[in-house]
């Protein structure tokens, strides 16, 4: 079942999505902030220490969403999506209100692992949805606007989630988020499009997504490929977070506020990239050299912090690495929405969220060696560089395949001519 929204409608659904997208990303990020704040001042009942405490802690919100990549791409193909996404967010509330209340170790790790879970079953369903919401011509726009949402409520959930626990506590700010989590549910009900479920007759006013050809680069194979040259540049980017407090207080001798300045100038450089990220065209190709362009963006910027310079310099090289992640972000997106085949793009989209989620996870085990390797600015100097290297490697192959494509197309067409 396919039900596209009028245009008016899909604007509300867009709308609709961004907030309830936006409220739940706050209440995710005050919840994990606040659970590490309690991992480190109740290390004392952790037979293993603090620190792999919270090391325990960020596999269990990464590993289920690994493990339950094929029941949640099902559940984002088969299953309702308007269905889906209530279950989902009413069952995070009540995994959430429970992880309130516990203390033993194993059953907050559960809990936590429950929510990964249910939660990648909710971002796949979603992500699959803002093709029918939006239309083909919208799906870029329409991802800048989550992209945006996204932003605003991590910034916001991490600030207040981190500052209100000694006030309020950290039950309370686990509770909010179940509230959260509960209004993603029910205020997915009131977004018109819908897909999957039994087949029913329904006006279409947009148009829906066509099927890709062939060889378009929605084919499975090639969209791997190109999956994992992201992935391999967000782990090697996110590496630097693990280096980025020694980088920046250690070897640049800045203070506290510099630290924040320089942390506050990535998420600068996303924002001032959303405009110009929507006015892309949301053709699969195009979208394509845009995540390659970021990707080479984010690894010459990381690479200019190694350079020796001043705090300003690398505020600045931030901004541009914020630009630059922001871009390969919205586009990589937009291209698997538009390229999967439409019975099988939940599958696709929960196998990236996977993916993205365990490689950025990785990136602190891996940032962590590193730093102990290479010192801070070793850090920046490896993820940078590779990070370079991957983005023109996949260039290089995407080029170069498109060129044997065209020469295929061409050599067909010239044979039917002589028939």
């Amino acid at each position: 079942m396919i039900v596209s929204p009028t245009p008016l409608g899909a604007r509300r659904d867009v709308r609709v999505a961004a907030v309830i997208t936006g409220g739940s990303t706050a209440g995710d990020m005050a919840a994990q902030a606040a659970l590490t704040l309690r991992l480190h001042d109740d290390s004392a009942g952790w037979p293993f220490g603090a620190g792999w405490a919270v090391a325990a802690l960020l596999l269990a919100n990464s590993v289920p969403a690994l493990l339950c990549v094929p029941l949640a791409g099902w559940a984002a193909d088969r299953c309702d999506s308007r269905r889906t996404l209530l279950v989902s967010g009413l069952l995070c509330a009540v995994l959430c209100t429970g992880l309130a209340f516990a203390r033993q170790p194993w059953w907050l790790l559960a809990l936590v692992a429950g929510i990964a879970a249910v939660s990648s079953t909710a971002t796949a369903t979603l992500g699959a949805l803002l093709p029918v919401m939006a239309g083909r011509a919208g799906v870029v726009r329409a991802g800048t606007v989550l992209r945006g949402a996204v932003l605003i409520g991590g910034v916001t959930g991490l600030a207040a989630g981190a500052s209100a626990s000694a006030s309020v506590g950290v039950t309370t700010i686990l509770l909010l988020s179940a509230v959260t989590f509960a209004v993603l549910g029910v205020g997915a009900t009131a977004i018109q499009a819908r897909r999957g479920g039994p087949r029913r007759s329904a006006p279409a006013a947009v148009a829906p997504v066509p099927e890709p050809p062939v060889a378009s680069v929605g084919s499975r194979r090639r969209c791997w490929q190109l999956t994992a040259g992201y992935a391999v540049v967000l782990l090697l980017v996110s590496t630097t977070n693990v280096a980025q407090v020694f980088f920046v207080k250690d070897t640049l001798g800045a203070s506290n506020v510099g630290y924040g300045l320089v942390s506050a100038c990535w998420t600068v450089g996303t924002a001032a990239a959303l405009p110009l990220v929507r006015r892309a065209s949301p053709e699969p190709d195009r979208l394509v050299m845009v995540t390659l362009f970021g990707e080479l963006v984010v690894g010459m910027a990381i690479t200019g912090c190694a350079v020796p310079a001043g705090l300003a310099a690398t505020a600045a090289c931030y901004v541009l690495a914020g630009a630059g992640a922001c871009a390969m972000q919205i586009a990589w997106g937009a291209v698997l929405a538009l390229s999967t085949p439409e019975d099988r793009r939940g599958r696709q989209l929960a196998g990236y969220n996977a993916v993205v989620r365990m490689a950025a996870s990785a990136a602190l085990g891996v940032g962590g060696l590193l730093l102990a390797w290479v010192g801070p600015r070793g850090v920046y100097l490896v993820s940078g560089a590779g990070s370079v290297l991957v983005a023109v490697l996949a260039g290089l192959i995407w080029t170069g395949r498109a060129a044997v494509h065209r020469g295929k197309t061409t050599s067909h067409i010239q044979h039917n001519g002589t028939d």
